[in-house]
């Protein structure tokens, strides 16, 4: 998919993009969609993010910006974002982006994401966990990335890590 703007849809799982196969998102905005998880892509398997803004996404359950669903029936998911924004996308659980799979992310902004679930409410920008699963070999890097201005009602307002080995590398 590329330099296409997808907004304004609703779903279950993916309120703007369902993948459950392989997906290449390159330019473009994913704007103003809402879901129960991923409001604006839910991810079950392969994805590769180059420049997209996801905007004002909502879900009310996990990944306000993206879900990231770790094990799948063809495996674990796997993620890798490069050069993407996460802007005003809102959640119980990761407003910007939820990751319980593998993860990649370099060079990307998190910015002015919430979380308001007063009970769970954690991880405004980003929210990496192993979703129970901790015996799961999941592997999460995040490198030049900047997290401002996001909000938990919990933990984590810019980015929490629960369960899982995490690599932060100049990150802001």
């Amino acid at each position: 998919v590329l330099s296409t703007t997808i907004a304004s849809n609703t779903s279950d799982f993916g309120g703007g993009i369902l993948n459950d196969g392989r997906l290449t998102l390159i330019g473009g905005s994913v704007l103003s969609n809402t879901a129960d998880a991923g409001g604006g892509l839910n991810n079950f398997s392969v994805a590769t993010i180059s420049g997209t803004s996801f905007a004002g996404n909502a879900a009310t359950y996990v990944g306000g910006g993206v879900s990231n669903y770790g094990p799948t029936s063809g495996g674990l998911s796997e993620l890798t974002i490069q050069a993407a924004s996460f802007i005003s996308n809102t959640a119980d659980l990761g407003g910007g982006l939820y990751n319980s799979g593998h993860l990649t992310l370099t060079t990307s902004l998190f910015a002015g994401n919430t979380v308001t679930d007063t009970q769970f409410g954690s991880g405004g920008g980003l929210a990496n966990t192993s979703a129970g699963l901790n015996q799961l070999p999941f592997t999460a890097l995040i490198s030049g990335t900047t997290f401002q201005r996001n909000a938990a009602a919990v933990d984590g307002g810019g980015l929490v890590n629960f369960d899982r080995s995490l690599e932060l590398v100049n990150v802001d």
